[in-house]
């Protein structure tokens, strides 16, 4: 293998080559989780044209290897759960012609031009359930929106500027999907866990021991039954899936100037699960990851701080723990909420499990104790999201080819204290 790096545009062409491989249209035995949800919503000429556009944009995305465009946003932690089954999704387009699924959902536009009941028919009977699913989390990620002051936000009303429907519509639509999301992915950790190997040890201790935490009895629910999963305890079911299915995960770490929190750079590293562990893997071997079905990518994104005085050492740091990333991401849930407050139910219980085992409770103590790794103090790594990709994405931003064709993961702590200082300034003074 050269170890010369691969361009984007080579990979891209590749990508493209491998993709026209594919022969099947669609998987019509896989109904997929929302294809019902569709079914009873589209009722008028704005509901279906709102369905076509999100379709079609789906199918670019899919096509254009943006796989980010699938990052959905819930009302629960779930992002790590959300991205691994955003990946199993990933992975069955695979299979599909996707320019041939293109082409039929713009024929059916202009055959069927003035038969609504027909048109969605014909749509919905003939495109993929696993489609439509990633049209939903595809939805949920464009009615996102980023602030620098409380991160990440819901705006449904964003639908409208694809095409012009009710309020109420566009409200029901995201919540519907919030919650099943959020609910399906709570739910989804106990059926990972039942297909690990047993044997399987994560940060020094059994699968099984971990997964206890997940499973029903220690799911939580709030007043609307939206259900969650502890963060700490379901993070170890995930990373112990990646490493058993041989899958690969990009490390993203956005270095901040610590005195003006400019951007500095963006590191990344490759980890690819060998059954047992995690392999760090040359960038150099992009293309025979994308030849050996690596396709696609999760990543695992934080940020870390940069003083002049210790650039060296900074660099370092994270690095030296690559080796054993799992316990980094460990060291990083310690400080994280395992629920989150759900501020319209105060009797939601948010408190983190104490688990009975002495061994487990020993070994999370001892993370807990690793320096660096908080929202105030991110010296070695602070992880702060989890998403999908494409080889293609990871290449773009090592060449320097679209730096920020991944989403750039700004300091937790310096977001909550601008915002802290807006309410403040805002707020009338006190008598």
């Amino acid at each position: 293998m050269s170890a010369t790096l691969t361009s984007s545009k080579e990979l891209f062409a590749l990508l493209q080559k491998k993709s026209k491989d594919k022969c099947k249209f669609s998987l019509s035995s896989e109904e997929g989780h929302t294809k019902h949800f569709w079914e009873s919503l589209i009722k008028t000429e704005a509901h279906l044209k709102l369905f076509y556009e999100l379709m079609k944009r789906t199918l670019d995305s899919l096509i254009e290897k943006r796989y980010s465009d699938f990052d959905a946003q819930t009302t629960t932690n779930c992002c790590h759960g959300m991205a691994i089954f955003v990946r199993s999704l990933i992975l069955e387009t695979l299979e599909l012609d996707l320019e041939k699924a293109r082409l039929f959902l713009e024929s059916s536009f202009e055959t069927y031009e003035n038969d609504l009941e027909g048109l969605g028919k014909e749509i919905l009977s003939k495109l993929s359930g696993i489609l439509i699913d990633l049209m939903s989390l595809y939805t949920l990620h464009f009615i996102s929106e980023k602030s620098l002051l409380i991160g990440k936000k819901s705006t449904p009303s964003r639908l409208n500027l694809i095409v012009g429907v009710s309020t109420t519509f566009c409200k029901r639509v995201i919540e519907y999907l919030q919650k099943f999301f959020s609910n399906f992915i709570a739910q989804s950790y106990e059926s990972y866990l039942d297909r690990l190997d047993t044997l399987l040890h994560m940060n020094g201790i059994s699968i099984g021991t971990w997964g206890q935490y997940i499973r029903d009895k220690h799911i939580r629910k709030d007043y609307r039954n939206n259900r969650y999963a502890s963060c700490l305890f379901s993070m170890q079911i995930v990373l112990s899936q990646i490493i058993q299915s041989r899958s690969c995960l990009a490390v993203l770490n956005d270095v901040f100037d610590h005195e003006t929190q400019k951007l500095k750079r963006r590191d990344l590293y490759l980890l690819r699960g060998n059954g047992r562990d995690l392999v760090n893997i040359p960038k150099c071997e992009v293309i025979k990851l994308y030849s050996d079905g690596a396709e696609p990518l999760t990543v695992f994104a934080g940020c870390s701080t940069i003083n002049n005085s210790n650039k060296k050492m900074e660099s370092i740091g994270l690095e030296s723990w690559i080796h054993n990333f799992p316990s980094l991401v460990l060291a990083c849930d310690t400080h994280y909420p395992q629920f989150p407050k759900v501020s319209k139910d105060p009797g939601f219980d948010s408190s983190p499990i104490a688990p009975s085992e002495k061994q487990l409770n020993d070994i999370i103590n001892f993370h807990k104790k690793i320096e660096g790794v908080t929202g105030e103090k991110p010296s070695l790594y602070c992880l702060s999201h989890i998403f999908p990709a494409s080889l293609y994405q990871f290449l773009n931003v090592i060449t320097g080819t679209a730096s920020k064709d991944l989403p750039v993961c700004p300091i937790p702590y310096i977001i909550n204290q601008k915002y802290k200082m807006q309410k403040s300034s805002t707020s009338p003074e006190k008598a």
